[in-house]
Order: C-alpha cells, then structure tokens, then sequence
C-alpha cells in the first residue's frame, strides 16, 4: 500500500508575494478565496505525476478532502477543460443546466455542505498537448457573484 500524497501547501508559501497579491486582489473584488491548478496529463495514466494546486488560506480545507477523496476523475471543471471549454465555468450554472453526472455534482454539493463553499467559478486558463491549468474563485455567501 502507497502512503497518500500530501495536500499541497497554501501558494503564499509557494509563490510569495505574487500569489499574495492575487489573493489580495480576489478579496477586494469579493471572492473568498483562489486556486490555481496545472494538471499534466500524464497523471491520468500514473498516480507518481500529481496536479500543481496553490490555494488561497481559505481553499486549503477543501483542497485536502478533494485529493484524499481522488475527485479529480468526478470533477466536471476537469472534465469540460480537456474537451477544450474555453468560456468561464460558473460551477452551479453548468449543474443546474444539467450539464454534469451526479458524481460530478456530488462533488460540488460536498464542497457546498460541508466546507461552506456556495459558489464557485472556474476560468481555464491552458490547454495544450500535456497539460490543462486554470484559476478557480470561490464565495462563501449565498447569493453568488
């Protein structure tokens, strides 16, 4: 049996005063908290090659229960990436348009109900021949953006 891997740790660690200023800049703008994600294609065929997640504070909770519970094959963000979406996804828009399975909505309801995530809001950013990579916001205020 493989140990887990790790959660990543908090981009401000990471990245500095850069990702400290989009973090700032998120907040200001009314957003709860940021993600960037790189994911190399590769690690759809081995568990060695892992994402590239840094996350505001407020993501980190989230974050860890997501890899520990392997959503990324259940998340439809991923999903609508690798088909080469390139609009911004309003998470709740895309479910309540019926546009995802129910696991991938089971995910999103997680998020949702038990770590206060009520909005989320996913831009892709890259998708080229070995990777896909975006920015991901959130609002913990019902109400949305």
């Amino acid at each position: 049996m493989t140990e887990p891997t790790p959660p990543p740790t908090p981009c401000s660690t990471l990245f500095g005063e850069t990702f400290v200023t989009l973090t700032e800049t998120i907040t200001d703008l009314g957003f709860d908290g940021v993600l960037y994600s790189f994911y190399p294609k590769p690690m759809y065929l081995s568990k060695d090659v892992q994402p590239v997640l840094h996350y505001s504070d407020s993501f980190a909770p989230f974050v860890a229960h997501y890899l520990e519970n392997n959503y990324g094959n259940r998340d439809f963000v991923l999903r609508l990436a690798l088909q080469d979406w390139k609009k911004p996804i309003d998470w709740w828009e895309e479910i309540n348009a019926g546009h995802v399975t129910p696991a991938e909505r089971a995910v999103t309801e997680d998020a949702r109900q038990n770590f206060g995530i009520q909005h989320g809001l996913s831009v892709p950013a890259l998708r080229g021949t070995f990777a896909i990579a975006g920015i991901s916001v959130i609002n913990r205020v019902a109400g949305g953006f």
